[in-house]
């Protein structure tokens, strides 16, 4: 029994910090003490400057085997990649407008990896894992970014492209 009341106080202390972060952003958002233009420069700020410096120290601080992370990226690629051609398949077939739809599959393959995932990973595992978590978000990153330009690329060329057809049946 204490195996199982110690195993909820551990994913308790990783996740409970992260909702209450969460929690007060919300707070903050709805009682009006910040506002959507503090949220934008906010989150330009974190993905700029403060996620790459985190990355780049916690690889510093520990002994990575890059060799060894091989299989949790590859693992994570797939996954992404089966995400990405699940999202497309689902979107041409249900999401009725065409600008929408790499909006939507963007959405589905690419997540809070980076900022959520990395809190739940340092929470949980400390340095080693947040090096460990470093390589993987680098590494996938680069592959979110590619899907995210063939999807958000292709549906704004559908949506120009349909509305060159409409503009033309006008005339």
């Amino acid at each position: 029994m204490t195996d199982i009341f110690n195993a909820f106080l551990f994913a308790l202390g990783v996740t409970l910090p992260n909702f209450l972060l969460l929690v007060f952003g919300w707070y903050l958002r709805r009682s009006g003490q910040v506002d959507a233009h503090f949220c934008a420069q906010a989150a330009k700020l974190v993905f700029r400057y403060g996620l790459p410096c985190v990355l780049f120290v916690s690889l510093m601080k520990s002994e990575v085997h890059y060799r060894e992370q091989f299989m949790l990226v590859a693992a994570g690629a797939v996954s992404a990649l089966v995400l990405f051609l699940a999202a497309e398949l689902y979107a041409w077939q249900r999401v009725p407008q065409i600008r929408d739809k790499g909006v939507f599959v963007q959405g589905v393959f690419r997540s809070n990896l980076a900022i959520i995932g990395l809190a739940f990973v340092s929470n949980a595992y400390g340095n080693e894992g947040l090096a460990a978590g470093a390589v993987y978000t680098g590494a996938i990153t680069i592959l979110y970014n590619i899907l995210a330009v063939v999807t958000l690329s292709r549906s704004a060329e559908s949506s120009i492209g349909q509305r060159m057809k409409d503009t033309a049946k006008k005339l």
